[in-house]
């Protein structure tokens, strides 16, 4: 015995497939949409990093600023990334820090050393890269310049937190920093933070 199904008019028969290509439609539409969003903010990510690294290219040939005028420009909001400035003090190489990383594919340490200014205060300041093996000051007693030391290099800003989960922890007790907090690295040399400038050098190559 044969079931009898009801066969559906077919004025709604052309609704369903209306609205299905109507759905199809607005699929399509949103989906250029977001395609046209997403080049559009490739293209404004592109020319905002562009500028941004002819920004630092111009700050890091420019001529140095003292270090009296660099601290007003900071002082008044500035920014300060990658400005250079003209330094004069005494490395204290008994408490420098060392911040973990990998330069030309071999691990070690960036060594920031306190440079003592004249009027008492600290900065840290990035003196190079170091071999894994030479983290001991006894190693590398060469390069443990003393005596008034004048050098031109270009600051970087001190960080406001991790800037990672994924960073570890620095490890105070064995001075490796995986990431430069530094009123951490200032307090756990012996300085004091409030006599450090909030910024670090990066030394000239």
């Amino acid at each position: 015995m044969h079931q009898l199904t009801e066969r559906q008019p077919a004025s709604s028969r052309r609704s369903r497939s209306l609205v299905r290509t109507i759905a199809t439609i607005t699929l399509i539409l949103a989906s250029l949409a977001i395609l046209l969003a997403l080049g559009t903010w490739q293209m404004e990510r592109l020319h905002w990093k562009e500028g941004l690294l002819a920004d630092i290219a111009e700050r890091r040939s420019a001529d140095p600023v003292p270090l009296a005028d660099f601290e007003r420009i900071a002082a008044d909001g500035g920014d300060i990334e990658y400005r250079r400035v003209a330094l004069s003090g005494t490395f204290d190489h008994t408490k420098e820090r060392h911040f973990f990383a990998t330069f030309q594919g071999q691990t070690g340490f960036y060594v920031y050393t306190p440079l003592i200014l004249s009027d008492g205060r600290a900065l840290l300041v990035n003196r190079g890269f170091i071999p894994y093996e030479m983290k001991e000051v006894s190693t590398r007693t060469a390069g443990e310049v003393t005596g008034e030391q004048r050098l031109t290099g270009y600051a970087r800003s001190r960080l406001a937190q991790k800037p990672s989960s994924i960073v570890p922890d620095n490890d105070i007790a064995k001075n490796i920093f995986f990431w430069k907090d530094l009123d951490v690295m200032a307090s756990s040399s012996g300085l004091d933070p409030a006599k450090t400038l909030p910024f670090f050098v990066d030394v000239d190559d």
